[in-house]
C-alpha cells in the first residue's frame, strides 16, 4: 500500500502537470471581481518556489520522492507556511518531463545554428554497460556541448547498440549532414582508472588497480575496440581514446618493476599514517600534502616531493621505525623531478571549464624533451621505460591532425612546438586546405 494517499488524489482530475494552488485561493478573490493583489502574489510566489524546487531536483538528481517525506514537508512549512509543494507524482509525470522538454527544445535551437558538430561517443563495459553520445560545436567563440542521448545495454558486443543510438540521436536533432568529426572512447577492462597509485604505496595493496594491469571488469574479455561505424555512415572515427588515460598508462608502465623505487615509496606511504599525529612544526609540508589528498598518483607525488624536501635527520627523528636512509631520499628526489612534467601534463589535460585539446601535442613534445635531457642515477631504468611507454601510448595522439590543428590555432602555441621546418610547412599547408574547404573552395 502506498504511504502517501495524496498521490491518488493528485493523479485525478486537474492534470498531473498543473502547479498546485493554495487551498484557500478561492476566498482571496471574489467571483467576477477585480484581481486580488494578494492572490497574485501568492500564485507568483508558488510558481517561483516550485520552479526552484524543480531546478534543485533536476540539477542534483535527487529522488523526487523526497518531497513526500514528512521531514521535507516540515522544512518547507518552517521556511514558508503558505507554500504547498507539489507531490512526487506531479514532479515525475509533469514538472520534470516538462523541464526536460524545454531543455531539449533549447538544445535543438542551438544545434540548428551550428554549421558543423563533432561527436564524442563513450562506451563503458561492465556489469552495467552504457553508451552516451555528445555533440560539440562553436557558437559565439565559445565551445558548446550538448548531451544527445544515453542508453544502458546488455549486449556482449556494443557495436549495434552504439550504431542504433547514434542514428536515432542524429535523426532526432537533424545532425546527419553536420557531423565533421567523430571519436569513440571505449573504457573496458579499467576500474578506478583515475585512482592509479605509485608502486609501493599501501593504497595499491588495498585494491586500487593500475589501469590495464589489474582490476579488469568482470566479463570483459580484453580491450574493446571502437566499432567500424565509418562503413555504416558518414563518420570519421579515430578511436584515439582518452589522452589523460593514456598518460596514466605511461606512468603505470614506466614506474613498475623497480624495487629501489618501490622500497622508497613504501616508506613514504608509512609516513602518511604518521603525518597527522606528528607535533606542530614537524614535517608540516608532508602533513599539508596529505591533507590535499593522496588517493591518486599525482596526489601521492605531492607527498613524495614534500618528503624529499625534508632533511634526512628530520625524517629519521619523526619516523625512526620506517628506517629512512640517504638512498631513499635521493630516490624520492629523482622521482619528484622525473615525474613533475607528467603531473603538469595530466593536470592540464584534465582542466575543468576550458578546452584542453590544444595542450596534447605540446605536452607530448615537452615530455619527450624532458626525458631526453633527464640524467637520473637511481631511476635510469624507470626513465627508459617512461620514454618507451611515451612512444607506444602517445604516438597516435601526436600523429593526429585534429590535435595538431588545435595546437596551431591556440595563440599560446601556434607552431612553436614543431621540431623541423618540413613539419611546419606541412602543417601550414594542412591548415590552409582546411580553411579553403570550410569556405567552400574545395
Amino acid at each position: 500500500k502506498r504511504k502517501h494517499p495524496g498521490v491518488y488524489h493528485d493523479n485525478g482530475g486537474g492534470g498531473v502537470g498543473a502547479l498546485p494552488r493554495p487551498s484557500d485561493s478561492a476566498a482571496l478573490a471574489p467571483l467576477g471581481g477585480p484581481p486580488n493583489p494578494v492572490q497574485q502574489y501568492v500564485d507568483q510566489r508558488q510558481q517561483q518556489v516550485t520552479e526552484a524546487l524543480v531546478d534543485l531536483l533536476a540539477g542534483s538528481l535527487l529522488d523526487p520522492g523526497l518531497v513526500d517525506t514528512r521531514e521535507f514537508r516540515r522544512l518547507l512549512s518552517l521556511l514558508d507556511s503558505g507554500y504547498e509543494p507539489p507531490s512526487a507524482s506531479q514532479l515525475v509525470y509533469g514538472l520534470l518531463p516538462g523541464r526536460r522538454w524545454g531543455l531539449q527544445q533549447r538544445a535543438m535551437l542551438l544545434l540548428e545554428t551550428a554549421q558543423s558538430v563533432s561527436l564524442t561517443q563513450d562506451v563503458w563495459l561492465g556489469h552495467t554497460s552504457c553508451v552516451s553520445v555528445c555533440a560539440h560545436f562553436i557558437l559565439n567563440w565559445r565551445l558548446r556541448t550538448v548531451f544527445l542521448a544515453g542508453r544502458y545495454f546488455v549486449d556482449a558486443d556494443p557495436s549495434e547498440s552504439l550504431h542504433q543510438l547514434l542514428t536515432e540521436a542524429l535523426s532526432q536533432y537533424g545532425l546527419a549532414d553536420k557531423v565533421a568529426h567523430a571519436a569513440v572512447y571505449g573504457a573496458a577492462g579499467v576500474v578506478r582508472s583515475f585512482q592509479t597509485c605509485l608502486p609501493g604505496f599501501s593504497a595499491c595493496e588495498d585494491g586500487a588497480a593500475l589501469p590495464g594491469v589489474a582490476g579488469a571488469l568482470p566479463g570483459a574479455e580484453g580491450d574493446w575496440r571502437p566499432p567500424p561505424l565509418d562503413s555504416k555512415g558518414p563518420f570519421c572515427l579515430e578511436g584515439l581514446g582518452c589522452f589523460a588515460e593514456a598518460l596514466q598508462l605511461c606512468v603505470a608502465e614506466g614506474l613498475q618493476d623497480d624495487l629501489c623505487l618501490e622500497a622508497a615509496v613504501n616508506k613514504v606511504s608509512g609516513l602518511v599514517d604518521l603525518a597527522r599525529a606528528l607535533p606542530q612544526g614537524t614535517l608540516d609540508g608532508v602533513r599539508q600534502a596529505v591533507e590535499y589528498g593522496c588517493s591518486t598518483w599525482h596526489g601521492q607525488l605531492r607527498v613524495v616531493r614534500a618528503t624529499a624536501n625534508a632533511s634526512l635527520d628530520t625524517l629519521q627523528l619523526a619516523a625512526p621505525a620506517l628506517g629512512f636512509v640517504p638512498e631513499d631520499v635521493e630516490t624520492l628526489r629523482e622521482l619528484a623531478e622525473l615525474m613533475e612534467p607528467f603531473e603538469e601534463a595530466f593536470n592540464l589535460s584534465r582542466g575543468e571549464g576550458r578546452i584542453t585539446a590544444s595542450y596534447v601535442v605540446p605536452c607530448i613534445r615537452g615530455l619527450r624533451a624532458h626525458l631526453e635531457a633527464a640524467r637520473p642515477f637511481r631511476l635510469a631504468s624507470a626513465a627508459g621505460r617512461l620514454a618507451a611507454a611515451l612512444g607506444n601510448r602517445l604516438a597516435k595522439f601526436e600523429a593526429s591532425e585534429t590535435f595538431a590543428l588545435c595546437s596551431m590555432l591556440d595563440p599560446r602555441f601556434k607552431l612553436r612546438w614543431c621540431s623541423e621546418e618540413a613539419e611546419t610547412r606541412r602543417l601550414t599547408a594542412l591548415l590552409g586546405a582546411k580553411i579553403r574547404q570550410a569556405e567552400g573552395g574545395g
